[in-house]
């Protein structure tokens, strides 16, 4: 339960810090931090799935959210989030 609400709060935090400090950076910049987020992202991903000792439950799990995100296509309603936002609360 705690890790869901941390998780929710850091998302929440890092999503404001890049509304408003996003703009801001240069485009070379900006690709350096989610290079960044990237490699810890995928060092997390690493170190969890030594911890399962089982390759399949995590790739498995890997595979179902891809195929259910493509039929769900929530990657065009996560993209009418974000530009509704940036109208709402960006320049």
């Amino acid at each position: 339960m705690w890790g869901t609400i941390i998780n929710t709060a850091t998302v929440l935090l890092g999503t404001s810090a890049g509304l408003f400090i996003g703009n801001r950076l240069n485009k070379r910049m900006q690709e350096s931090v989610m290079t960044a987020i990237g490699l810890v992202t995928l060092y997390v991903g690493i170190s969890n799935t030594s911890q399962t000792g089982n390759i399949i439950i995590p790739l498995l799990s890997l595979l179902a959210g891809a195929i259910i995100g493509e039929m769900l296509n929530i990657d065009a309603a996560l993209k009418r989030l974000g530009d509704w936002l940036q109208l709402r609360f960006g320049n």
